[in-house]
């Protein structure tokens, strides 16, 4: 199976619900499936959530429902990465007595067939206190959330 993008542009987002999902306009007569990874810029910036023929939505990396598998590039530490509805996001699950610095490049890790291993999400920005054995990692992500316009939907052609 190769895979490829198919370009898209987003058409709709509403200010209610600014970091958790946006419209685009291409849907399933363009093959744009469910589940299917959503980048800008060569980062992840979320996944197809629902699919009409001509059109689609997408969840944002910035929606705290979103929850993806992720790994510090230079670590390969194995961690989770999800936002908090207000733009911000972090990785989950780091043992406190990992050596994780700043500007340490976060990717994604195997998860499944629409969203591919090796996407970068973005870097580290700063910690939190440890809490039980765990410290969670502010991140930035890598595309400019505040100015999605033009936007790739993974795609694998069987």
């Amino acid at each position: 199976a190769k895979s490829s993008y198919i370009p898209a542009r987003v058409i709709l987002r509403y200010p209610e619900n600014w970091w958790s999902e946006a419209k685009i306009n291409k849907g399933s007569a363009d093959k744009v499936v469910e589940g299917a990874a959503v980048m800008s810029d060569g980062y992840l910036v979320g996944r197809i959530s629902r699919v009409s023929k001509h059109s689609a939505w997408f969840e944002l990396i910035t929606s705290s429902s979103f929850l993806i598998a992720a790994v510090i590039d230079d670590t390969r530490d194995l961690g989770v990465i999800t936002g908090d509805n207000k733009g911000n996001l972090n990785m989950l699950y780091i043992p406190s007595d990992r050596y994780v610095t700043k500007n340490m490049r976060i990717s994604t890790s195997l998860i499944g067939d629409q969203i591919p291993p090796g996407l970068m999400i973005g870097h580290i920005i700063g910690r939190e206190p440890a809490k039980e054995g765990y410290v969670p990692f502010k991140v930035a992500a890598g595309a400019h959330l505040t100015q999605l316009y033009n936007v790739e939907v993974y795609s694998e052609d069987m």
